[in-house]
């Protein structure tokens, strides 16, 4: 099968990554990607847009695919915010650091 469409956006910075994911519905990290064909080709994976997070240490594309339950699903604002923050860690005390990690998930 062939997967259906998506469109491709490759991050430069945590903030256009940000950026990317906050102004696309169903916008995915990718990282990884060993079976991320596989489940495009057969539609149980179909991502409005894939964002590409940067290179690994051998010069190689990260892609990840994220499944979730539809408990985290129903809170993912919240999760998104979580996530913003700890990327960003601006202003973040430890102990509101290890609070947010606690509360996210990874969704």
């Amino acid at each position: 099968m062939i997967p259906a469409p998506f469109e491709y956006a490759r991050a430069e910075s945590v903030d256009h990554a940000i950026e990317l994911l906050s102004t696309h519905e169903d916008a995915k990290v990718l990282a990884g990607g060993h079976s991320l064909l596989p489940l495009m080709k057969v539609r149980f994976a179909q991502p409005a847009m894939l964002v590409d997070i940067g290179r690994t240490e051998e010069g190689r594309t990260q892609w990840m695919a994220v499944v979730s339950a539809p408990e985290n699903l129903a809170r993912i604002d919240r999760y998104r915010d979580i996530a913003r923050r700890l990327a960003r860690a601006e202003g973040v005390s430890d102990g509101e650091a290890r609070a947010l990690a606690e509360e996210g998930k990874a969704v």
